[in-house]
């Protein structure tokens, strides 16, 4: 390691000018100047994986279709008192 450390240290333009050209190439090849670009290639695609997260999902969909898009969402937060967030209190424990 330490004989590889100081190749680079004594070849240090070497070294730089070997990544630039790799990142100029990999930018190219990912823009698609040369060849197909990489972000065409990208496509979403819905996992279908058994679980809960999928009953979740329905419901959620379910849920926006029947309201249209930007349906509510109602959230039940347990445990918090309101008039300490309007006093400025922390919790304790908090920064």
């Amino acid at each position: 390691m330490r004989g590889w450390g100081s190749w680079v240290g004594r070849h240090a333009r070497v070294v730089v000018g070997v990544w630039f050209v790799a990142v100029v190439v990999a930018f190219l090849a990912a823009t698609g100047v040369v060849g197909e670009g990489l972000f065409p290639r990208l496509h979403t695609s819905d996992i279908e994986a058994p679980g809960e997260h999928l009953t979740g999902r329905d419901l959620l969909r379910g849920t926006t279709r029947e309201q249209g898009l930007g349906g509510s969402y109602t959230l039940l937060v347990a445990g918090i008192d309101p008039a300490a967030a309007r006093r400025g209190c922390r919790p304790h424990g908090g920064d």
